[in-house]
């Protein structure tokens, strides 16, 4: 799976996780997030990221993901590879 935040503001990740699950963070989570690296992110959404024992948060305008059975952690992701698949999945409120 190839997943792409795209007009990031911040971000507080980890290096790994396992397996992962992405959704908008809760209000709480969301101003904790904010607290910690001070900064304004605009009207982007605050994405909570968790894995493991791993948690993180991305501040960013939008989200895309596209299930990539043929790609390969040693290629490029066919998100940025500037040939654009037939079908990217987006991140609305519709997925929460």
């Amino acid at each position: 799976m190839d997943i792409q935040f795209k007009d990031v503001a911040a971000l507080a990740v980890a290096d790994s996780y396992y397996s992962l699950d992405i959704a908008e963070a809760t209000e709480e989570e969301a101003e904790r997030f904010l607290q910690l690296l001070g900064c304004d992110v605009g009207d982007r959404r605050i994405y909570r990221l968790r894995g493991g024992t791993s948690t993180g948060f991305v501040a960013a305008g939008a989200l895309y993901w596209l299930e990539d059975p043929e790609g390969s952690v040693h290629e490029p992701s066919a998100l940025s590879s500037g040939h654009a698949p037939e079908h990217i999945d987006v991140y609305t409120d519709e997925y929460h």
